[in-house]
């Protein structure tokens, strides 16, 4: 069994080995399916919603695609190295 807030420790590790290392990079970026996952760990790492979008189907029947996995809405999460903006927001993508 992990120990309580493994998850949010391992984030915490990567924004800091990412913004050390890769001092270019000033935004992560994660996409949460909701019909698995709840945000918790983005919510406790202190990342702001940044997106929600609804299912959009991508077979055209012009290429074979993949089984689709979800139709569940998706979020996207942010994750700003500079801390120039904390606060939450929400933009929905038209579909």
């Amino acid at each position: 069994m992990l120990a309580k807030n493994t998850a949010t420790q391992s984030i915490s590790y990567m924004q800091d080995d990412i913004k050390k290392n890769m001092p270019d990079i000033k935004l992560l970026i994660s996409y949460q399916d909701t019909s698995v996952h709840k945000g918790t760990i983005y919510k406790a790492s202190n990342w702001i919603i940044g997106a929600t979008t609804q299912f959009i189907d991508w077979n055209t029947g012009t290429r074979k695609r993949n089984a689709i996995q979800s139709d569940a809405p998706k979020i996207r999460w942010e994750y700003d190295l500079e801390k120039r903006r904390r606060k939450y927001r929400t933009v929905a993508i038209p579909i």
